[in-house]
């Protein structure tokens, strides 16, 4: 799961992102009060709008009373042609459907009144909707920058980066799940294997975590790497 910062949730709370977004807090507060401040607006001019009202009203009214009458014309049939009791089931949920239809149509042209009556108040909605796109792009400015010192961050951690998990992902998404040497799973060799993320310049020589350094490998192909560990990398069955 991914946050506003189209990073993963859980390394949200990681010491240098909090670091990375203190500084922009006041941004993000102030694009949520504006977008606040306008829908407040909105709702005011809806609510005190008598054209809605009136039109809120005619939909309950025709809602209530056809069901009502959908309800009295079957039970009148079958009071008076029992023996026709399926063909009155009939006609009930004809009248039912034909509501239902009413109501959707009925539905539709409240929401376009509701736009017509925001359109009509543009001049008195202007000025904060104005606000809330200048704190939406300051916003978007922020997440911006914080993403690419985040992501800077992560390209040179010492190690596994926090979001290693998420690059390893997108690795595996732009090498198709296929390993980058032998091919598996689109080569000869059909028996199961796992795919590992493998660094083509190893951390201890100075190669880093950029996305240009890594590689889909499948575990057979990354164990004849050179580097700590690889020699002792073994199938691991997938867990269930």
């Amino acid at each position: 799961m991914t946050n506003q910062f189209g990073l993963l949730e859980s390394y949200r709370e990681h010491p240098k992102f909090l670091a990375l977004t203190e500084p922009h807090a006041d941004k993000f507060a102030a694009a949520q009060d504006a977008a606040a401040r306008l829908a407040q607006k909105q709702r005011q001019i809806l609510v005190t709008s008598t054209r809605l009202r009136g039109a809120r009203l005619r939909l309950r009214m025709i809602t209530i009373g056809g069901i009502l009458g959908s309800v009295a014309l079957v039970v009148l049939l079958f009071i008076a042609l029992r023996r026709f009791w399926p063909i009155e089931l009939l006609i009930g949920w004809l009248c039912l459907v034909g509501l239902r239809r009413h109501t959707r149509s009925r539905i539709v042209a409240l929401a376009r009144l509701k736009a017509s009556v925001l359109d009509d108040s543009a001049s008195l909605l202007a000025p904060l909707r104005v606000e809330a796109d200048v704190a939406e792009r300051r916003k978007a400015e922020a997440i911006q920058r914080i993403a690419r010192e985040w992501g800077a961050y992560c390209v040179g951690f010492n190690g596994y980066p926090p979001d290693w998990d998420d690059r390893r992902r997108t690795a595996r998404v732009r090498d198709g799940y296929a390993c980058g040497l032998c091919g598996w799973p689109h080569g000869a060799q059909r028996r199961v294997r796992n795919l590992h993320v493998h660094h083509r310049e190893p951390l201890s020589r100075g190669g880093n975590n950029s996305f240009e350094n890594l590689v889909t490998l499948c575990h057979v192909c990354h164990r004849k790497q050179e580097g700590p560990g690889h020699k002792r990398i073994k199938y691991q069955k997938r867990r269930r």
